[in-house]
């Protein structure tokens, strides 16, 4: 302790982790006279860290807060808190999840990092799936052989030149599944952990019919058959479900 500064070790248990700290005083003047009076000095902020793929908002405590490139990260003061969905949805399933907050400069850990890992519901699932057939149907209306942005087109067609009077058809649809980025694997940028992905389950067919010039230079009637495997993202705008298709599908 020196005249005007003093420090003091406290543990404190938080959760069931105790923790350890050293705090510091500072004399603040005298009581009656003869009695130093001391005042603590604030110890450094610490931080929640809340990890939260494909949301755009969660509740802290009761608190909504909005997040940013997949995560939320809080100025917070040490206690337990409890992490959750911003609010209910038709789309969306979590648990709430219990994360900690130490103070800062403890002994150990800082804190908890807290994911809340949300799912998609079985009205999410349904809804991109209506928005797929209808992305499939929209392709099949083309009268090209290899529509831009479509999930066909390509394999097997290499040999068709100058094609004409083009039609398809959908002999199946292609099953998808809606995965969270941590399902889907995702590389590459934060703004890549706000997506849900969509993955082809089981691969869709198609028939392609028309005409093209053959070897010789004579037309002749072509068909073939194509696998749909479609590639998309999808988010909630709005409360609603909007498809993004991956304008690269075309060719797999």
């Amino acid at each position: 302790m020196e005249s005007d500064s003093a420090t003091v070790d406290v543990s404190y248990d938080l959760g069931g982790s105790k923790e350890t700290l050293t705090l510091s005083l500072r004399k603040a003047g005298r009581t009656a006279l003869f009695f130093d009076d001391w005042r603590l000095q604030t110890p450094p902020m610490s931080h929640l860290t809340v990890a939260t793929p494909v949301l755009d908002a969660v509740r802290v405590n009761g608190v909504a807060v909005p997040t940013a490139d997949g995560a939320v990260d809080l100025p917070a003061f040490p206690a337990l808190y409890t992490v959750g969905l911003a609010e209910e949805s038709d789309f969306v399933s979590a648990d709430d999840v219990p994360a900690r907050v130490f103070f800062a400069g403890a002994d150990g850990e800082y804190g908890d990092t807290a994911t809340l890992q949300a799912s998609a519901s079985d009205t999410f699932q349904s809804a991109v799936e209506v928005q797929v057939r209808a992305h499939v149907d929209e392709c099949a209306a083309s009268s090209e052989l290899e529509p831009t942005g479509c999930p066909f087109g390509g394999s097997g067609l290499w040999y068709i030149d100058d094609a004409e009077s083009v039609s398809w058809s959908i002999d199946a649809y292609p099953m998808v599944s809606v995965q969270t980025p941590e399902e889907y694997g995702y590389y590459g940028t934060p703004e890549d952990a706000a997506a849900w992905y969509e993955v082809t389950s089981t691969p869709g067919e198609a028939t392609v019919t028309g005409t093209h010039e053959d070897f010789s230079g004579d037309r002749e009637r072509f068909e073939e058959e194509q696998t749909l495997v479609v590639g998309s993202t999808a988010a909630i705008v709005d409360g609603e479900v909007v498809f993004e298709p991956d304008v690269d599908d075309g060719g797999w």
